[in-house]
């Protein structure tokens, strides 16, 4: 975030998967000064442009296992929480959820990889030419 100049006090991310990765790499960045807008699990997904209340979620999911159920007002549809617009997008769930499709319609100026392989060979290839267009 520093090459690239970004102000973790005016930042946004995406966390794709809430569990011992996710969870805590959003508690991490909210604490470094990012607001967290969006978060998904197994069970659905939650979104807050203003920010979610994360050490709240937490304590959620640690009593009931997902985020299911913390809020109707914040639900969100999961299919389109790694496509939003954020500064970080953190893919903490499962391998292969960034296939090409996926990866030329990101909107996040960095990628920060938490779950084992969540691209795929053909979306590293749609990332690498973004990367070398983008220096």
């Amino acid at each position: 975030m520093r090459e690239l100049a970004i102000d973790t006090n005016s930042a946004t991310a995406v966390i794709q998967g809430f569990g011992n990765v996710g969870s805590y790499a959003a508690l991490e960045l909210q604490q470094f000064g990012l607001k967290v807008i969006a978060i998904s699990d197994h069970t659905g997904a939650l979104y807050d442009k203003n920010g979610l209340d994360i050490p709240a979620l937490m304590r959620h999911a640690g009593l009931h296992g997902s985020i299911a159920g913390f809020s109707n007002e914040l639900h969100f549809d999961p299919d389109q929480v790694l496509t939003l617009p954020c500064d970080v997008l953190v893919p903490a769930a499962m391998e292969r959820v960034i296939d090409a499709r996926v990866a030329e319609n990101l909107k996040c100026r960095v990628l920060a990889e938490g779950a084992n392989g969540p691209t795929t060979p053909d979306a590293d290839l749609v990332l690498e030419n973004v990367r070398t267009k983008s220096f």
